[in-house]
């Protein structure tokens, strides 16, 4: 059903813009991406992410990389919502910024991360996932992840560890 509303999106915005061409291809189910691929379908979420342990927050962590890059590539945030916390402000800033990326018909200025290192700490009412994603130009991202410690684990908030904005759309800053 989601990948149906997905096409709808696509189609629909193809012809608001006055475009007659359909999309280069329709997504699959089950996309995973390396840093400068675009994604051939939402990620499927793995059943590790679904512990309540530290290598779950891992795994959270690791799939919304995987939605953050097929949001870029086609608009859909949705993977990405299911797994961040209503009070995780800089999630909703960066699907924001994709959203409007994609009604401004600028997606292909969105990098696409691979996570190059990833470790956690486990606190008593959190995990804390530290990421290191690097996009296809070499730009590298050392970024935090608090992780609920409560089932189902949802992002909690992300933040740069080098100080300043999380950059995970490029130049436009969050």
């Amino acid at each position: 059903m989601r990948l149906i509303a997905t096409g709808l999106v696509l189609v629909l915005t193809l012809f608001a813009a006055g475009c007659t061409d359909a999309p280069e291809s329709t997504p699959e189910a089950g996309g995973q991406t390396t840093a400068g691929e675009r994604p051939a379908g939402p990620p499927e979420r793995p059943s590790a992410a679904d512990g309540d342990d530290g290598a779950a927050a891992v795994a959270l962590v690791e799939f919304y990389a995987a939605g953050l890059n097929y949001a870029t590539a086609w608009g859909d945030t949705n993977e990405m919502a299911d797994i961040e916390s209503e009070d995780c402000t800089v999630c909703l800033e960066i699907r924001d910024g994709i959203e409007q990326a994609h009604a401004a018909e600028v997606e292909d200025e969105l990098p696409q991360w691979e996570i190059t290192e990833i470790d956690h700490a486990t606190h008593d009412d959190m995990f804390e996932v530290f990421a290191t994603f690097t996009d296809e130009d070499g730009t590298a991202l050392k970024l935090s992840f608090d992780v609920s410690r409560k089932s189902p684990l949802t992002i909690e908030q992300i933040y740069n560890l080098a100080g300043g904005p999380v950059e995970l759309l490029g130049d436009r800053t969050l």
